[in-house]
């Protein structure tokens, strides 16, 4: 199914038909991977060198994990200290980003909330608006309607009776089980990594070729960023000998002190989708607490539609998925156009023609949702020009195009399907 599954599937009110969640559901495998600290297409949950990012402002700052420390970045109106204690309280819980990402779906009206109209009048969910309650509305409901789970979370978190089940309970709870049913470790790549001779011929060649042309997206241990090759250059002074053969400290030159966020995210101009034929209540694309999708032709631009204060300008970047399982995970990329490997690659070959000639979506497309939704990219020449200006932080190769062989296509294709 090349589409998430959100509020629209089931008729529960009278604006079901508008919500369509236009972005392929990511995969679950290796999320837990300590490496893995940047969660959804556009990155709205990200924790790299101690900043924390997420769509609650409260929950957003500096956070020393280990140590339990927090701090609110300065935001504008300040952050009540009642709210400030309850993002303590969250926090306080919580060993990976993981954890808050399981949670961030709540609060998407197209997700998993729904419409305010879509519940009972005197549902206090109804009521509620911050981000905060509403998590807490849908812990009282555990409590209500669930009591056996209820039982399984304080036994395992060890509760006193003093202390209360919150939020920060279940996300980590369903990061415990997705570490432990999700996680792909002995692959035959991973396998051809540890001496053995777990690949074909075919896969070699292909592996070759991935080294060659993906490793600068897709590298490091989750296969989902750059390599760290900068790792000498962590020390902010270094020591040098002066002219009177003396050791002095001096300002490290090459220094970085914060890896870029955006080296997780990149454009590969994957042709864009839209819905032209549908009013809708509002034509933002991106609302604070709502899955970002396009409306009446407004195209999915991704991280440069998250976290503002973070991201200002770049365009079409979404998050560089990782690639472990990535077989079982068709159909691929953040619009789930393309059905199988054998159509990445051909993109990746020629991304240029890929995406001029992207007038059509696959069969699937029409037999799921109708005429509703159609190809953008390619039938409107703007469109087709704003995705081909997309953000990429890394030498614009695939710009180029890589303009494979036939053989080495199908190389490529059977290297990618040893990841599983």
């Amino acid at each position: 199914m090349p589409l998430s599954l959100g509020q629209g599937l089931e008729p529960i009110g009278p604006h079901k038909s508008n919500r369509k969640i236009l972005r392929n559901s990511m995969s679950l495998f290796n999320l837990k991977h300590p490496d893995n600290k940047v969660f959804f297409w556009d990155g709205k949950v990200s924790y790299t060198h101690n900043d924390l990012r997420t769509p609650v402002r409260e929950l957003n700052g500096v956070w020393l994990k280990e140590e339990r420390v927090f701090d609110h970045i300065k935001q504008i109106p300040p952050i009540s200290p009642e709210r400030s204690r309850q993002a303590r309280e969250i926090l306080s819980w919580i060993n990976h980003p993981l954890d808050l990402a399981n949670i961030v779906p709540l609060l998407s009206p197209a997700e998993m909330l729904g419409n305010k109209e879509d519940h009972q009048v005197r549902d206090p969910m109804a009521r509620a608006v911050h981000p905060f309650d509403i998590w807490q509305e849908y812990v009282n409901r555990v409590v209500r309607e669930r009591p056996r789970i209820v039982n399984l979370l304080r036994h395992g978190f060890r509760l006193q009776p003093h202390q209360s089940l919150n939020i920060a309970h279940i996300g980590v709870a369903l990061s415990e089980f997705i570490g432990q049913e999700f996680q792909i470790t002995n692959s035959p790549y991973d396998r051809f990594l540890r001496g053995e001779r777990s690949l074909t011929q075919s896969q070699i060649r292909g592996f070759a070729l991935f080294k060659m042309h993906c490793t600068s997206c897709h590298g490091g241990a989750t296969l989902s960023g750059p390599e760290t090759t900068h790792s000498h250059n962590r020390k902010e002074f270094r020591t040098i000998l002066n002219d009177k053969d003396k050791p002095i400290v001096v300002p490290n030159r090459d220094f970085i002190p914060k890896i870029d966020h955006h080296t997780a995210f990149s454009s590969v101009f994957v042709p864009a989708i839209g819905i032209l034929h549908e009013p809708f209540k509002s034509h933002e694309a991106v609302a604070a607490f709502n899955n970002p999708w396009p409306h009446n032709n407004t195209l999915d631009k991704g991280r440069e539609k998250s976290q503002r204060d973070v991201v200002s300008n770049k365009n079409f970047a979404f998050k560089i998925p990782p690639l472990r399982g990535i077989n079982q995970n068709a159909p691929y990329f953040h619009n789930g156009v393309f059905q199988n490997l054998e159509e990445v690659v051909e993109h990746y070959s020629d991304a240029r023609r890929s995406l001029q000639n992207f007038t059509r979506l696959p069969p699937v497309f029409r037999r799921l949702y109708g005429d509703q939704i159609m190809a953008l990219s390619g039938n409107f020449p703007n469109h087709t020009d704003q995705v081909w200006s997309g953000f990429m932080p890394q030498p614009e190769e695939l710009k180029a195009g890589l303009f494979l062989s036939r053989g080495q296509k199908a190389d490529l294709v059977n290297f990618l399907k040893a990841f599983d």
